[in-house]
C-alpha cells in the first residue's frame, strides 16, 4: 500500500530511474517559466533567450519547450546579431521539443553549437 508520504520519494525515484535508462536528465528548464506563452501570437524571442543563458550559465542539460506554438525573431539577440542561441561547451544537452513549433522570422541562424558534444533536439 502506498500512502501519501511514500508518494513523493516514489516520484523522484521513477524520475531518476528514466533518467538513467534513457539517458536524458529528469529534470530541466522549461521556457514558459521566463515568460513563454505558447499560442498567444506575441513575440517570445526574450524568454527562449533568458532561458537558454540561464541554461548555458548554470550548465544546464535540459531544456523543455512545451507543446505549443512560438513566436520567435532570430535576429532578436542583441550579443549576437548573427545567431539567436549560441551554446558552448556544453556536453550532454538536450532541448525537448514536446511538439512545440517555433515559427522564425529574420534571416540569422537560430542555434549555433561551438565546443559542444552530445546535443540532442527533440519535437
Amino acid at each position: 500500500m502506498v500512502n501519501h508520504h511514500t508518494c513523493p520519494m516514489l516520484v523522484i525515484v521513477l524520475l531518476v530511474a528514466s533518467s538513467l535508462l534513457t539517458g536524458i536528465p529528469a529534470f530541466g528548464l522549461d521556457v514558459t517559466r521566463f515568460g513563454a506563452v505558447p499560442d498567444d501570437g506575441q513575440d517570445d524571442t526574450a524568454a527562449f533567450l533568458a532561458a537558454f543563458k540561464d541554461a548555458q550559465a548554470k550548465g544546464e542539460k535540459r531544456i523543455v519547450i512545451p507543446k505549443g506554438r512560438y513566436q520567435l525573431r532570430t535576429d532578436g539577440n542583441p550579443d549576437r546579431p548573427d545567431t539567436l542561441f549560441p551554446f558552448a561547451r556544453l556536453d550532454g544537452l538536450v532541448i525537448e521539443g514536446q511538439g512545440a513549433e517555433l515559427m522564425m522570422s529574420g534571416t540569422s541562424r537560430v542555434f549555433a553549437f561551438i565546443d559542444c558534444k552530445n546535443v540532442t533536439i527533440t519535437r
